[in-house]
């Protein structure tokens, strides 16, 4: 099996590492570090002319979400894939298999592709998360707008951006909000939400325009530290969601029963909300971030999100 190799030579975990050692990786690994999307395009394309049958991405969830967004124009069907935790946030490899980082990493993935693959590897099958907004069409896997995408930033800088582990790098910025509001500075900003127009499967009955406190979606079956605030509608959909109403309502009450998927029975009424989709269209004024990078919404604001084609991860 040929094993093509996607580095990403400026991510959080390779910036300082030395060059890696591509003929110890023997003769049936390409490894490419592309720097520019047109670079990557030109390598995706490469890899699927010469039948790679597993890729890899040396990098955080950054860049899995844009090689799996290239990827699509050149795979008919996407390969199995292989992640090597070097981002600043790795929920994915977190959740679905990490094979290490750097030159030992590496190894160790072409090692095991060198093998065959051995049937004893875990292979974990997941949705994609398809994202339209205007011209850009984008595949990733976790989604957030209102509060995450405030957290997210505030995670991107001071200790927080030293913080390299997906969750952990959200909590950092979420306490940070939350330290902001004990001393009044932001409260009112973050309380009142984010205006946005909820449609679940394109329907007429489409919800009016709202503030939000915080909107989600994924199509992973699970987050890594025990969290998972979605319920309802386990098995209907692969698109899961949640969305809280603005101003919220005892959300300190609410808070711990939400982040492990097990509401008390007043939250529902009370705007904590949650659910499975086949495709959700959201309309947004302010931007909304996906698997760690933030974007401005399409003319009208309008934002569609489905489930996508399921890649396999190959876990080690």
């Amino acid at each position: 099996m040929l094993l093509g190799i996607v580095r990403n030579p400026r991510s959080r975990r390779n910036r300082d590492r030395p060059a890696i050692d591509a003929g110890r990786l023997g003769s049936d690994t390409l490894l490419r570090e592309p720097r520019s999307h047109a670079e990557l395009d030109a390598v995706l394309a490469e890899f699927a002319a010469r039948g790679v049958g597993l890729l890899a991405v040396d990098g955080g969830d950054g860049t899995v979400r844009d090689v799996l967004s290239a990827a699509r124009g050149s795979f008919a069907t996407l390969p199995p894939m292989a992640f090597l935790a070097s981002g600043k946030t790795n929920i994915l490899a977190g959740t679905s298999g990490n094979w290490g980082t750097g030159q030992s990493g590496l190894e160790r993935l072409a090692g095991a592709t060198a093998a065959g693959l051995p049937p004893t590897l875990p292979r974990r099958p997941v949705s994609t998360l398809e994202v339209v907004s205007g011209d850009r069409r984008l595949t990733g896997f976790v989604l957030g707008a209102g509060a995450y995408a405030r957290a997210i930033a505030l995670a991107d800088h001071g200790l927080a951006d030293r913080i390299s582990f997906g969750p952990a790098r959200v909590a950092a910025g979420i306490g940070r909000g939350i330290m902001a509001l004990a001393k009044g500075e932001e409260r009112a900003r973050w309380l009142a939400g984010a205006p946005m127009r909820l449609a679940l499967d394109g329907g007429a009955s489409a919800e009016p325009s709202r503030p939000r406190l915080i909107f989600l979606a994924t199509t992973l079956r699970r987050f890594t530290l025990g969290v998972w605030p979605f319920w309802d509608g386990e098995t209907r959909h692969p698109l899961r969601f949640l969305a809280v109403d603005a101003p919220p309502q005892r959300l300190a009450a609410a808070l711990l029963p939400a982040l492990r998927g097990r509401p008390a029975p007043w939250m529902r009424e009370a705007g904590y909300r949650s659910g499975s989709a086949a495709r959700i269209v959201l309309q947004l004024r302010e931007r909304f971030v996906l698997d760690g990078e933030a974007y401005d919404p399409g003319e009208g604001g309008l934002v569609s999100i489905a489930a996508g084609p399921a890649v396999e991860f190959v876990s080690p």
